[in-house]
């Protein structure tokens, strides 16, 4: 069919396009996604517009507009589904389609089905349109795979604005497409990066050149949990990933080179803040590590090294023991245990520490604890 339409449907459908497309213009991943959904209601005159996200860290569904009890019951609906018709791999197939073309070959069955008698009336979803796409070809179509951006109505639609909708939704696909496959390829590298920075075992935040955090390690969480003040570090730190990007915005050459830094203190500690270009191979440009360091680091207790690194009592007193620079007899003596058994421990000590050498135990616990409480 032909599509009419009007110079502000044009400026709305520009606009959703290019939203579509630039997943990286957006501080987190629901900014995105609520910008979509919030613009598909209004291109398309929805009630609602969603964004389902299998490789999001919250919602799977966003916005949210369903209470938890019944969005609990959907995910049985949509598996049970898949199971008995397939839904999955058809919806993919189609690419654009609405509920009538997805059931299509099941329609009489469907209609006669608690999710047509009982769901679909409870989220007033009495029609929609929606774009589905694998995320990764590789995998096969489900619920972890295919994203897909829906627009609802409260009530039914006649045949012509369902064909206007799928129309309407057709000229959105490539976009879509296309912003998913810059969100997953982001998405896996920055996954690969954040655990890189984490197996460092250092304090560090990693921020982009507007002095945005993109990740913040599980030590520098830690560390930062144990300070009341926590929030007024928090800032400081923030404020120097911003001065940083700042003083050396345009000059690549002195950026590779340039650290700077900051004392914070607390009534509880004192930090120094150093700042740094982060890496080329973070593929993040401009982006800053800010690495912190306390001045007085509380000891390691066994409760919070049993909790960190998944020992046993044994393990921790052992541990303990070997950052004191005790030799394995000396740990046996004082355990009374065998040689054989201290060595043992040992062993599975500097294993679950992620360290090569029992030199390394002091710094590896030091910097990776906090006490018990």
């Amino acid at each position: 069919m032909t599509l009419r339409l009007t110079s502000e449907k044009q400026q709305q459908l520009t606009g959703l396009l290019r939203t579509l497309l630039v997943p990286l213009n957006y501080e987190t991943t629901n900014d995105w996604r609520l910008d979509v959904a919030t613009n598909l209601a209004g291109l398309f005159d929805g009630d609602r517009g969603y964004f389902a996200l299998p490789l999001s860290e919250t919602h799977y569904v966003f916005p949210e507009h369903l209470s938890p009890s019944v969005l609990q019951t959907y995910p049985d609906y949509i598996r049970r589904f898949n199971r008995r018709y397939g839904t999955w791999t058809r919806a993919v197939a189609l690419g654009v389609h609405g509920r009538r073309a997805l059931f299509d070959p099941w329609w009489d069955e469907i209609m006669s089905s608690m999710y047509m008698q009982d769901f679909v009336p409870t989220i007033r979803g009495y029609s929609s349109i929606c774009a589905s796409v694998l995320i990764d070809e590789d995998q096969a179509p489900g619920a972890d795979s295919v994203a897909q951006i829906v627009v609802h109505y409260d009530t039914a639609q006649d045949a012509s604005d369902e064909a206007k909708n799928a129309s309407l939704m057709r000229l959105l696909y490539p976009a879509f497409a296309a912003g998913l496959r810059t969100f997953t390829t982001m998405h896996q590298h920055r996954h690969e990066l954040d655990r890189t920075i984490d197996a460092l075992r250092l304090a560090t935040l990693l921020c982009d050149a507007d002095g945005r955090p993109l990740h913040r390690t599980p030590a520098l969480n830690r560390l930062l949990k144990l300070d009341p003040e926590r929030s007024t570090v928090r800032e400081e730190i923030l404020d120097l990933a911003r001065r940083f990007t700042r003083d050396t915005a345009g000059n690549v050459h002195e950026t590779l080179k340039t650290a700077s830094g900051t004392v914070v203190q607390t009534a509880q500690n004192t930090y120094h803040l150093h700042a740094t270009a982060a890496p080329a191979a973070f593929g993040i440009d401009g982006s800053v590590l800010i690495a912190l360091r306390a001045a007085h680091r509380p000891p390691a207790t066994m409760r919070a090294l049993e909790r960190q690194f998944d020992l046993t009592p044994q393990q921790a007193r052992v541990a303990l023991l070997l950052a004191q620079r005790n030799t394995n007899r000396e740990i046996a003596e004082a355990l009374y245990i065998s040689p054989h058994t201290a060595r043992h421990h040992t062993e599975q000590v500097l294993r679950k520490l992620g360290i090569s050498s029992r030199r390394e135990v002091k710094d590896a616990i030091l910097n990776d604890s906090c006490p018990g409480k």
